[in-house]
């Protein structure tokens, strides 16, 4: 029996596959953090990644480029993944991944960062939106499509191919087209003197290359143009999912994402100790990606052949047509949101995703504003010198309120001169929001002690004269 999975570090799913184990990997603690980057090439990975695997081999199969990096599995690495290839992929802040087509169709799930991507298809009618964690694009075969990372930090994604032996080093450039064709021949197709084309860069100085992070998403919208009549994008954590007993799981085919003829997803999330009950596939194979945490699989394949496998962030699976299989999560810690940390500079990032909802007290400030599954969080932190720390709090003290003096552990300690600490957060949730919004705090060490205003020893509110409505636990969870 061919091999059914081999722990590489790619992508994604079809017909049912992209799987979330809901638990944490001891494997994440401790030692140095290998990083797909050279001197002007590659970027971060921003993770959930298989530590121990990544010291063991830091640079297996990973493309650096100028602007990011990227890494795929297909027939060639997963001899069993006959159907199906995926790709990895870093950009960048302004990050591009050249204008390109390809055979085989692409599907695409954002796991990192937000991107814009761009299209036009064979009748010229045109394509562009931005897109974030949890967000899906497919574009058909042959359709020319670009993708540029954007602020702050670039983006991650996966993509799927439905053909196995793809190669993302050979897919169709429009610099390598333009390359190989005489400058005369495109001086008379485009109508401009052929002295224009002298310059043409050499597709290897592209394919993945910096620029400028662009600007807001209608400035690169044509006026007049005619639209695609299927959108390239799908929201899918906008999506209600379907709830077990054992996790969630949210299903996007072609009956909530038309333009996507060939490749079906599941997002599934698996509590600790749960299981994806047995079952089989009638009509397709599922290739999978377990986006982070500790899995098991078990595939039976008939006249008494049956395997199991262990997975881990960044693994991938296959199961082929009609085989029955299970996958249990065989971690022990919860998912109670996904949150992603990494240092730019001197500023510590940490994006969110994946927020419970359905809970007491679920709300994004003290007003009760609410949020649904498609809540994404960014939070920057930095310390700022003396200077510009003061200078950045007297600003927020004229643009909102000052407390007055005293000694409670809110009051600024104007005798200190070091550093101060600033963080900024970015909320999206276009279940509640119409735009993203932005926050910035800064603080200078307190006089006095902070004081610890509610807990649980605590809970009494003087002002309303009645017990704070904190939740409690039977036992520790941690």
């Amino acid at each position: 029996m061919n091999p059914i999975t081999r722990r590489n570090m790619l992508t994604a799913t079809a017909a049912g596959g992209l799987l979330t184990a809901a638990t944490a990997v001891s494997a994440q603690d401790g030692g140095s953090v290998p990083q797909p980057q050279r001197p002007g090439r590659g970027g971060t990975d921003p993770g959930p990644r298989n530590l121990m695997r990544d010291r063991q081999n830091p640079d297996l199969l990973v493309r650096l480029e100028r602007g990011g990096w990227t890494r795929q599995v297909t027939v060639r690495e997963l001899g069993i993944s006959k159907n199906i290839a995926g790709v990895n992929m870093r950009l960048n802040a302004g990050g591009v991944r050249e204008l390109h087509w390809h055979k085989a169709a692409e599907w695409a799930y954002m796991l990192y960062g937000s991107a814009r991507i761009t299209a036009i298809d064979a009748q010229g009618r045109n394509f562009v939106d931005d897109v974030g964690v949890g967000d899906l694009w497919y574009f058909p075969s042959g359709i020319p499509h670009s993708i540029q990372g954007l602020n702050p930090d670039g983006c991650e994604f996966l993509l799927v191919f439905d053909e196995g032996d793809f190669d993302e080093d050979n897919t169709f450039l429009i610099s390598d087209w333009f390359k190989h064709v005489p400058n005369e021949v495109l001086a008379k197709n485009f109508g401009v003197p052929a002295s224009l084309f002298g310059h043409t860069p050499d597709p290897s100085e592209l394919y993945i290359f910096p620029a400028p992070v662009p600007g807001p998403l209608g400035s690169d919208k044509i006026p007049g143009a005619t639209p695609v009549p299927e959108s390239f994008s799908h929201r899918m954590m906008a999506q209600q999912p379907i709830k077990t007993k054992s996790g969630t799981v949210r299903i996007t085919d072609t009956r909530v994402f038309p333009a996507s003829k060939t490749i079906a997803a599941a997002l599934v999330e698996v509590d600790p100790g749960g299981m994806r009950e047995l079952h089989w596939h009638p009509n397709t194979d599922e290739w999978q990606y377990y986006v982070e945490g500790q899995a098991r699989m078990g595939v039976f394949a008939s006249s008494g052949q049956a395997r199991t496998f262990d997975f881990l962030a960044g693994d991938v699976g296959y199961v082929p047509f009609a085989m029955g299989h299970y996958i249990e999560n065989t971690g022990s810690t919860p998912l109670r949101g996904d949150s992603v940390g990494h240092y730019e500079g001197d500023t510590l990032v940490i994006d969110t995703v994946g927020v419970k909802t359905g809970r007491p007290f679920a709300m994004v400030d003290i007003y009760g504003t609410p949020y649904t599954e498609a809540l994404h969080v960014v939070e920057r932190y930095r310390l700022l010198d003396y200077e510009a720390a003061k200078e950045a709090q007297e600003r927020g003290f004229k643009e909102n309120r000052r407390l007055p003096h005293n000694d409670s552990g809110l009051d600024v300690d104007e005798n200190y001169k070091g550093k101060g600490l600033q963080p900024q957060f970015t909320v999206e949730d276009e279940g509640v929001f119409t735009m993203p919004w932005s926050a910035m705090m800064t603080y200078r060490r307190a006089v006095g002690a902070w004081p610890e205003f509610v807990c649980s020893e605590n809970r009494h509110e003087y002002y309303y004269n009645k017990d704070a409505e904190v939740p409690t636990a039977d036992k520790p969870d941690f």
